[in-house]
């Protein structure tokens, strides 16, 4: 539904959806097929370990610029909901 607005017969997608999606699935074959040498070498968490801290060092500037947002006890509610039926489901 979300993405037929209705109609089953047509698809309504944006250029930026299509775009956001393009580069989602190039993103994950990079991240698999770049370190194929070094996971034939190295321990399979080491190379991810180091892949996220990297990439959370150059995101850091990023994050420390922006504000926290306001949390509601909602919103820890809704987390805790999806954290502990999700768990579950899965």
């Amino acid at each position: 539904m979300l993405v037929t607005n209705g109609h089953i017969d047509s698809l309504a997608l944006s250029i930026a959806a299509i775009a956001w999606g393009i580069g989602a699935g190039v993103s994950q074959v990079s991240y698999t097929l770049i370190p194929a040498k070094l996971l034939s070498s190295f321990d399979d968490k080491l190379i991810v370990g180091w892949g996220m801290l990297l990439g959370s060092l150059l995101l850091s500037g990023f994050v420390l610029s922006t504000s926290a947002p306001k949390v509601s006890m909602i919103t820890i509610i809704s987390i805790a909901f999806i954290i502990v039926f999700g768990t579950m489901l899965a």
